[in-house]
């Protein structure tokens, strides 16, 4: 039997990231590439108080070595370029 608290990780999405500054996005991708574990892991701290669950779905990531999956994240975030495209259905504008 198994007693403890439930650990909830959010599935992060380019969507999710965009509130993140693009400099953190490049230095992050590039520790990453370099295979820096401990800047990695000093980044994904720095993000714990102003963003903490883009911080543990970073962390759960980075625990579990998906390193590919976090360069395919973060990919496709700095594409995004952090504009949400406007609804064409919005008439109110």
């Amino acid at each position: 039997i198994r007693t403890g608290t439930v650990r909830i990780v959010p599935k992060l999405s380019p969507r999710a990231m965009r509130h993140l500054p693009q400099d953190f996005i490049d230095n992050l991708s590039e520790a990453i590439r370099k295979g820096d574990v401990q800047v990695i892991q000093n980044h994904v701290t720095q993000l714990e108080q102003s963003h903490p669950l883009i911080a543990r779905g970073l962390r759960e990531m980075v625990e579990n070595f998906d390193y590919p999956g976090l360069l395919d994240l973060l990919g496709r975030t700095e594409r995004s370029d952090h504009v949400v495209p406007e609804d064409p259905s919005d008439s109110t504008a």
